[in-house]
């Protein structure tokens, strides 16, 4: 188990021994467990002074892997609710790497004592502790020196919100890795390819670990750095600024989640930016909210600040036609899609009635009557309950239209 403490007071005098002791409020734990899936986070407590947490022990060793960071949004979470005055990490680990520059992003300086035996799955995890502690307010070597650090801290500064904190804090890294995985495969064949609006470059990373030259671009400072701290090739810019000084350099082009951060006129701008950029022959990855899914509707889409509109994938495709490119790949035709209707009004409920023939036996046979009556109500029953049944049917099949993926995805080409 290791720990992250937060919450750090002024340091105090001991009036007993005279020594400088250092008092905190709140203690994060987290347990390696080795039955625990791999994007699974438990949470064992959760009080006003303690979160633990348990997560897979595969993420215990250092590695160069945005999914190690799947801790983050919780911790951030909290950091935000108690705005403690540091945050110290006792042990280094995957899953507290990134901790250490979370803090700082909230503007909460943190200290660290550095792994002696951390465990690195290869040089690329390394160069990612390596950066991280570069992060860092200060590392510790023993709690004797925990005080004095703490006391030297500065008030921090008074943040503003940015895009910035957005990226780090609300948007699971983790989750972004896995959810980028199928979109692989559209660039195996590209030598050369640019992701636009990259964030800390969870897409160029995945790239260049399968060998594909990868590089981004992103507007954000702190994103940008992110990224080119650990060894991506990130340009710090206006995305369609470097778009408009690049001709037919990139066999490969990704807009992942981009284009709903654009109102129409600048999105049939990026088009023409595009078709201009690519080599004939290349490729263009949009990765977009879909519209028809329920999910990306009513979840996650309006969390994002800076999301202007939904886009259809038939729209996007369109707009790159317009541009002089040829559709080339489009999610929704791959995916067989059915629309089901359904009646505004609901069925009448069945009713079972027992035949005059036998009503007249009633007369002669009183307790026929009874055995009727009985045999009517199971009858009733059994028929109101086949009409559940279908009516439960007919909405799985009415589920059906909207059980799309949460993003849709175009592919488009240059002609050669």
């Amino acid at each position: 188990m290791v720990r992250v403490r937060v919450g750090a007071q002024e340091p105090s005098v001991a009036p007993d021994d005279g020594l400088t002791s250092v008092r905190f409020d709140e203690l994060i734990s987290v347990r390696f467990d080795d039955s625990l899936p791999l994007e699974t986070v438990a949470v064992e407590a959760d009080s006003p002074h303690q979160l633990a947490l348990a997560i897979a022990a595969h993420w215990q060793p250092v590695r160069a892997d945005f999914r190690q960071q799947l801790i983050n949004t919780r911790v951030a979470e909290r950091l935000l609710k108690i705005r403690p005055r540091a945050l110290i990490i006792e042990q280094i680990t995957g899953a507290t790497l990134d901790l250490v520059r979370l803090g700082p992003i909230l503007g909460i300086p943190s200290l660290v004592y550095p792994a002696a035996a951390a465990q690195f799955e290869d040089d690329d995890a390394r160069r990612w502790y390596d950066a991280a502690l570069a992060d860092a307010h200060a590392q510790l070597r023993s709690p004797g020196e925990e005080a004095p650090a703490l006391a030297a801290l500065q008030a921090p500064a008074q943040r503003r919100f940015d895009y910035a904190l957005y990226e780090f804090v609300q948007r699971d890294h983790a989750l972004l890795d896995r959810q980028l995985a199928p979109v692989l495969p559209h660039f195996v064949e590209c030598r050369r390819v640019l992701d636009l609006a990259c964030g800390p470059g969870i897409f160029v990373h995945a790239l260049r670990r399968r060998g594909v030259a990868a590089s981004g671009v992103e507007r954000s400072a702190m994103a940008a750095r992110y990224g080119r701290s650990i060894g991506l090739d990130i340009a710090e810019d206006d995305a369609l600024a470097f778009l408009g000084r690049q001709i037919g350099e990139y066999d490969g082009l990704l807009c992942s989640h981009f284009v709903e951060h654009l109102p129409i006129d600048v999105l049939q701008h990026l088009m023409a930016l595009i078709a201009q950029a690519l080599r004939p022959g290349g490729i263009a990855v949009f990765v977009f909210p879909d519209p028809e899914s329920i999910r990306s509707q009513l979840l996650g889409f309006w969390r994002d600040p800076e999301h202007v509109r939904f886009y259809h994938p038939d729209l996007i495709e369109l707009l790159a036609r317009a541009a002089g490119l040829e559709a080339d790949y489009h999610s929704h035709r791959a995916q067989a899609h059915q629309v089901v209707s359904f009646p505004v009004q609901p069925p009448a409920a069945p009713a079972a009635a027992i035949p005059p023939a036998r009503r007249a036996w009633h007369r002669f046979w009183p307790g026929r009557k009874i055995i009727d009556e009985q045999a009517r109500q199971i009858a009733e029953l059994q028929a109101r309950v086949a009409g559940l049944q279908q009516a439960v049917d007919k909405l799985w099949q009415v589920n059906l239209t909207w059980a799309w993926e949460d993003n849709a995805i175009v592919r488009v080409r240059k002609p050669a």
